[in-house]
């Protein structure tokens, strides 16, 4: 089965320590490197870190989680 893929405004949640949430700002292309995603902290959006595909899809490292419009739903 394959994994959804991600996009802008998707959220993913740290597994371990401190729960924080990461949101999707954009995807970094490059013909070279696998797809990397730029994230910021949900309430803190000046806190930003590039992350692999492959690490936020590794269910040990960062759990998606939905969004507040799919929360209500």
């Amino acid at each position: 089965m394959a994994k959804e893929k991600i996009q802008v405004g998707d959220r993913f949640i740290t597994v371990s320590g401190y729960p924080t949430t990461w949101i999707v700002e954009r995807e970094i292309h490059s013909p070279t490197v696998a797809p990397h995603f730029q994230l910021s902290q949900e309430g803190q959006p000046s806190r930003i870190k590039t992350l692999s595909e492959s690490v936020l899809l590794d269910g040990n490292q960062y759990k998606r989680v939905p969004g507040p419009a799919s929360a209500a739903a």
